[in-house]
């Protein structure tokens, strides 16, 4: 995607720092409890995995922006299941609850950026094969 206001690497650092939204809304969320993870992931997660395909031009780069975008996926669970915990519920199966919903929305980025990797390998091939021909 060419950005006629931002360089590629001006783009790519807002794109990092883009990845790392689910984490302050993790702190606003965490009284919804699951239905908080739910929000932060349908709402901000899953556009944030399509910028990261359509900002990367280079597979590597795609592959930089998923990992810090399951790393803020991890980090923003943890933190709805603990302040949960904390300061709502104090039962020990909101934090069961808690991890297995953060496990599900890390195993749902995970199978959604190897989608996109491959996708992404696959469009660079073709376009270097184009390009041979």
């Amino acid at each position: 995607m060419k950005s006629k206001v931002f360089s590629p690497y001006a783009l790519f650092i807002l794109t990092i720092f883009a990845d790392f939204l689910p984490v302050p809304f993790a702190f606003l969320f965490y009284r919804g409890g699951w239905a908080g993870d739910v929000a932060i992931f349908s709402c901000i997660i899953l556009p944030i995995l399509f910028l990261n395909y359509k900002v990367s031009n280079k597979t590597i780069k795609l592959a930089v922006l998923t990992v810090l975008t399951l790393a803020a996926t991890l980090l923003s669970g943890r933190i709805v299941t603990q302040l949960y915990y904390k300061n709502v519920s104090s039962d020990y199966m909101s934090l069961v609850v808690g991890d297995i919903i953060t496990a599900i929305g890390a195993g749902l980025v995970l199978l959604i950026s190897v989608v996109s990797i491959i996708a992404k390998a696959i469009s660079a091939r073709k376009a270097d094969l184009s390009v041979q021909d």
